[in-house]
């Protein structure tokens, strides 16, 4: 019984700790808002800003006090060993997927009617995929793009191209995000159908060779491929990196990026963190 009680404070306390966290950083982003379109010069000053900030003092403290209590709370009152879940639907397609044939070996086609369906439900799932990364892509070429572009960041101060930046590009990658969630959502929702087909494929399937399609076999072999040879390739991508930087280093330099990078660096000095 004292477990129990125990075990309902410790969920009671973890609950508080979230919601006092994002109540916390509700005010801290406000605060934040209020400092800045404040307006007056300089914007972040030592006295503007802990002015503001010093109200947070308190509730940081009751914020560390909870996550204190929460982990000795977890170091005490540990969840017992339980049951493990049911595995959804989803995962169980996942497992029961490449135990499915293709197609049959002997005359290329599929061995039944849901044999066909169930394919076609794989094939809108990797087009689903295949849109949201293509979009995903598109969203980073275009933040690159715009983050190389000088004449994005030519303003004096550059709280307003930090702002210019997140206006238009922080809605994209959000709706990339967003894409994302929809197909995983997707995903969830077809597996329980998919799953059905499965049951009788997999009864369907016995004594017939798992034929992979031409992508999912190469795919296999690369997959194989790179596990043998992680080591190499890890240090492949950490040279790569390390010239990658070495070059963009070399192109700012070159670009006279210094100068800018020693501007922006005296302007933050100066106005936010409250030197001079």
């Amino acid at each position: 019984m004292a477990k129990t009680r125990m075990h309902n404070i410790r969920l009671w306390c973890e609950i508080a700790l979230s919601v006092f966290s994002a109540v916390l950083a509700v005010l801290f982003i406000t605060f934040v808002a209020q400092i800045y379109y404040a307006g007056g010069e300089p914007v972040y000053s030592r006295a503007i800003v802990w002015g503001k900030l010093k109200y947070l003092i308190a509730p940081l403290v009751v914020w560390a006090l909870m996550i204190i209590g929460c982990f000795v709370l977890s170091v005490l009152f540990p969840d017992e060993a339980k049951k493990a879940k049911p595995v959804s639907a989803a995962e169980r397609v996942a497992r029961n997927r490449k135990r499915i044939p293709a197609r049959r070996d002997t005359d290329g086609k599929y061995i039944n009617a849901e044999h066909k369906q169930y394919a076609t439900m794989e094939l809108w799932r990797y087009i689903a995929y295949g849109i949201a990364s293509a979009f995903a892509l598109g969203i980073a070429i275009y933040a690159l793009v715009y983050l190389c572009n000088k004449g994005n960041f030519s303003s004096e101060s550059i709280n307003v191209d930090v702002l210019g930046f997140v206006k238009n590009v922080f809605p994209w990658i959000v709706a990339s995000f967003v894409l994302f969630i929809a197909v995983v959502v997707y995903e969830r929702v077809v597996a329980r159908p998919q799953l059905n087909r499965m049951t009788g494929l997999l009864v369907a399937c016995k004594g017939v060779s798992i034929s992979r399609s031409p992508l999912a076999a190469r795919l296999d072999a690369l997959k194989a491929a790179a596990v043998e040879k992680e080591d190499y390739i890890v240090m492949g991508l950490r040279i790569a990196v390390a010239l990658v930087a070495l070059v963009f280093i070399g192109v700012g330099m070159w670009d006279g990026g210094m100068g800018d990078v020693l501007g922006k660096a005296v302007a933050i000095c100066t106005e936010c963190i409250g030197l001079g």
